[in-house]
């Protein structure tokens, strides 16, 4: 039933009570014209009869109210449950992709540097082989030369992948250590020899 088209609970008691108070006016009425004592305990048990089942209808009045109030509040909270739940997720998946920005900025600035320092050492041990190879020292200048070659191919091939990786979505979260943890090694076991001759 729509709630527009509830009669309030205070209306309800208002016509019981309003009722009950008229009927028994209208007994007593009624006994006042009579004057008869036979007849006052039939409405005196008429009016008994009344108010019983005056107190039955506000009883059940009262009960469905409190259902009601009771489904309502329920309603409520499960309102409320679903709106921080779905806050926390919110929150959570704010916190989770600002994590991941952050570890993406420090890999950034963790490549760059590594690149740096890979490049002014590919860069030396080339220099190296030049000299090597102007100064008459051939086979070592050209082994260094392609060794800083390789290695500078490797390296190439190797950020090429992670790029790849990051790019497809298939990154992976490092494994975090538990606090307290400890690693077991495994412990070896002494055979036991046999004393026997």
């Amino acid at each position: 039933m729509p709630r527009w088209f509830r009669t309030p609970l205070v209306l309800k008691y208002l016509l019981a009570v309003t009722l009950v108070q008229g009927m028994t006016v209208l007994l007593i009425f009624a006994w006042w014209h009579t004057g008869s004592t036979d007849v006052a305990l039939t409405l005196a048990a008429l009016g008994l009869a009344a108010g019983f089942f005056a107190a039955l209808w506000l009883a059940s009045l009262a009960r469905g109210d409190r259902r009601e109030a009771l489904h309502r509040a329920e309603t409520d909270l499960i309102r409320e449950r679903e709106r921080n739940r779905y806050r926390t997720e919110r929150e959570r998946s704010k916190a989770a992709e600002n994590t991941h920005r952050q570890i993406q900025r420090e890999t950034r600035k963790i490549k760059n540097r590594s690149t740096v320092r890979l490049g002014a050492a590919v860069a030396g041990i080339a220099g190296l082989g030049m000299l090597l190879l102007l100064t008459q020292f051939l086979s070592l200048g050209v082994l260094l030369i392609s060794s800083s070659g390789g290695a500078l191919a490797g390296y190439l091939l190797r950020m090429r992948q992670e790029f790849r990786r990051i790019s497809s979505g298939a990154a992976q979260a490092l494994p975090r250590q538990v606090e307290g943890a400890r690693l077991s090694h495994p412990t070896t076991r002494k055979q036991d020899r046999d004393l026997d001759p």
